[in-house]
Protein backbone atom coordinates (compact mmCIF):
# COMPACT_ATOMS: atom_id res chain seq x y z
CA UNK A 1 0.00 0.00 0.00
CA UNK A 2 1.36 3.49 -0.61
CA UNK A 3 0.85 6.50 1.17
CA UNK A 4 -2.26 7.61 -0.57
CA UNK A 5 -4.28 4.52 -0.13
CA UNK A 6 -3.50 4.50 3.53
CA UNK A 7 -4.46 8.31 3.64
CA UNK A 8 -7.31 7.53 2.22
CA UNK A 9 -8.42 4.61 4.69
CA UNK A 10 -7.81 7.09 7.37
CA UNK A 11 -10.05 9.76 6.18
CA UNK A 12 -12.81 6.96 5.61
CA UNK A 13 -12.52 5.89 8.96
CA UNK A 14 -12.90 9.28 10.59
CA UNK A 15 -15.89 10.27 7.92
CA UNK A 16 -17.58 7.12 9.22
CA UNK A 17 -17.07 7.93 12.61
CA UNK A 18 -18.16 11.24 12.31
CA UNK A 19 -20.91 9.67 10.49
CA UNK A 20 -22.15 7.28 13.63
CA UNK A 21 -21.22 9.68 16.37
CA UNK A 22 -23.89 12.30 14.72
CA UNK A 23 -26.29 9.64 14.35
CA UNK A 24 -25.89 8.62 18.20
CA UNK A 25 -26.20 12.43 18.98
CA UNK A 26 -29.49 12.35 17.23
CA UNK A 27 -30.36 9.60 18.97
CA UNK A 28 -29.62 11.00 22.33
CA UNK A 29 -31.45 14.54 21.38
CA UNK A 30 -34.59 12.73 20.10
CA UNK A 31 -34.88 10.54 23.24
CA UNK A 32 -34.43 14.29 25.36
CA UNK A 33 -37.04 16.07 23.04
CA UNK A 34 -39.30 12.63 23.00
CA UNK A 35 -39.03 12.57 27.15
CA UNK A 36 -40.83 16.23 27.25
CA UNK A 37 -43.50 15.85 24.56
CA UNK A 38 -46.85 14.80 25.65
CA UNK A 39 -48.66 11.61 23.81
CA UNK A 40 -49.90 14.28 20.97
CA UNK A 41 -46.07 14.70 20.72
CA UNK A 42 -46.50 18.03 21.76
CA UNK A 43 -44.10 19.80 23.77
CA UNK A 44 -45.69 21.16 26.84
CA UNK A 45 -44.71 24.80 27.27
CA UNK A 46 -47.21 26.28 29.51
CA UNK A 47 -47.15 30.25 31.00
CA UNK A 48 -49.52 31.70 33.49
CA UNK A 49 -49.95 34.69 34.00
CA UNK A 50 -53.41 35.79 36.19
CA UNK A 51 -54.08 39.75 36.02
CA UNK A 52 -56.55 39.08 38.93
CA UNK A 53 -57.36 37.75 42.59
CA UNK A 54 -60.51 36.19 40.42
CA UNK A 55 -57.58 34.79 37.76
CA UNK A 56 -54.76 33.35 40.07
CA UNK A 57 -55.44 29.85 41.13
CA UNK A 58 -54.11 28.04 44.74
CA UNK A 59 -51.88 25.67 42.97
CA UNK A 60 -50.47 25.23 39.11
CA UNK A 61 -49.06 21.47 38.14
CA UNK A 62 -47.50 20.55 34.97
CA UNK A 63 -46.38 16.61 34.38
CA UNK A 64 -43.81 17.07 31.99
CA UNK A 65 -42.40 20.30 29.97
CA UNK A 66 -41.70 23.99 31.25
CA UNK A 67 -44.13 25.63 33.57
CA UNK A 68 -44.00 29.63 34.09
CA UNK A 69 -45.89 31.01 36.67
CA UNK A 70 -46.22 35.02 36.11
CA UNK A 71 -47.24 37.29 38.66
CA UNK A 72 -45.73 40.50 37.26
CA UNK A 73 -49.26 42.38 36.84
CA UNK A 74 -51.05 41.10 40.23
CA UNK A 75 -52.03 43.31 42.59
CA UNK A 76 -51.98 41.43 45.64
CA UNK A 77 -54.32 42.10 48.81
CA UNK A 78 -52.85 42.90 52.31
CA UNK A 79 -51.87 39.94 54.19
CA UNK A 80 -50.20 36.67 52.92
CA UNK A 81 -51.56 34.94 49.69
CA UNK A 82 -50.14 31.07 49.26
CA UNK A 83 -49.24 29.78 46.01
CA UNK A 84 -48.86 26.16 44.88
CA UNK A 85 -46.52 24.90 41.84
CA UNK A 86 -45.21 21.84 40.78
CA UNK A 87 -43.34 20.17 38.15
CA UNK A 88 -42.58 16.18 37.23
CA UNK A 89 -39.81 16.72 34.74
CA UNK A 90 -38.69 20.01 33.22
CA UNK A 91 -38.53 23.87 34.44
CA UNK A 92 -40.70 25.81 36.77
CA UNK A 93 -40.66 29.41 36.61
CA UNK A 94 -42.11 32.08 39.04
CA UNK A 95 -42.23 35.36 38.59
CA UNK A 96 -42.96 37.96 41.24
CA UNK A 97 -43.86 41.19 41.40
CA UNK A 98 -41.36 43.96 43.20
CA UNK A 99 -43.88 45.05 45.85
CA UNK A 100 -44.27 41.70 47.30
CA UNK A 101 -42.43 40.63 50.18
CA UNK A 102 -41.53 36.65 49.58
CA UNK A 103 -41.61 33.57 51.64
CA UNK A 104 -40.62 30.30 49.53
CA UNK A 105 -39.76 26.30 50.20
CA UNK A 106 -38.75 24.68 47.48
CA UNK A 107 -38.21 20.63 47.32
CA UNK A 108 -36.18 19.36 44.08
CA UNK A 109 -35.33 15.24 43.64
CA UNK A 110 -32.41 16.27 41.35
CA UNK A 111 -31.91 19.22 39.45
CA UNK A 112 -31.32 22.83 40.59
CA UNK A 113 -32.81 25.53 42.21
CA UNK A 114 -32.94 29.48 42.24
CA UNK A 115 -34.84 31.32 44.68
CA UNK A 116 -34.11 35.22 43.91
CA UNK A 117 -30.73 35.01 43.28
CA UNK A 118 -29.16 32.45 45.40
CA UNK A 119 -29.30 29.09 44.14
CA UNK A 120 -28.06 25.46 44.57
CA UNK A 121 -27.51 22.39 42.43
CA UNK A 122 -28.17 18.17 43.63
CA UNK A 123 -30.20 15.95 44.67
CA UNK A 124 -32.70 16.17 47.24
CA UNK A 125 -32.88 19.84 47.37
CA UNK A 126 -34.57 21.45 50.13
CA UNK A 127 -34.69 25.12 51.04
CA UNK A 128 -36.55 27.69 52.45
CA UNK A 129 -36.17 31.30 51.72
CA UNK A 130 -37.62 34.36 53.17
CA UNK A 131 -36.90 37.93 52.14
CA UNK A 132 -35.99 40.76 54.32
CA UNK A 133 -38.62 42.34 56.36
CA UNK A 134 -41.48 39.26 55.34
CA UNK A 135 -43.14 39.59 58.96
CA UNK A 136 -43.82 43.34 58.55
CA UNK A 137 -44.63 43.29 55.28
CA UNK A 138 -48.23 44.24 53.93
CA UNK A 139 -48.66 42.29 51.13
CA UNK A 140 -46.60 38.29 51.04
CA UNK A 141 -46.40 36.15 48.82
CA UNK A 142 -45.55 32.34 50.38
CA UNK A 143 -44.89 29.87 47.38
CA UNK A 144 -44.50 26.09 48.12
CA UNK A 145 -43.04 25.28 44.72
CA UNK A 146 -41.56 21.42 44.04
CA UNK A 147 -39.77 19.48 40.77
CA UNK A 148 -39.07 15.73 40.68
CA UNK A 149 -36.33 16.16 37.79
CA UNK A 150 -35.00 19.90 37.15
CA UNK A 151 -35.15 23.33 37.64
CA UNK A 152 -37.22 25.74 39.84
CA UNK A 153 -36.33 29.20 39.27
CA UNK A 154 -38.14 32.51 41.51
CA UNK A 155 -36.93 35.22 40.10
CA UNK A 156 -38.61 39.00 40.57
CA UNK A 157 -40.40 41.76 37.85
CA UNK A 158 -38.38 44.08 36.67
Amino acid sequence: MNQRTVALIIVGAIVLFLLVAAVVAGLVIGGVIGALTDRQGALQVRTEQPASMDELHDSYRLETGSLEVNLEDMQFPEDTTDLKASIENGALTVVVPKDVAVQAHAEVGDGALSILGSGQTGENLDRQYESEGYDQATRRLSLDLSAGTGVITVVRAE
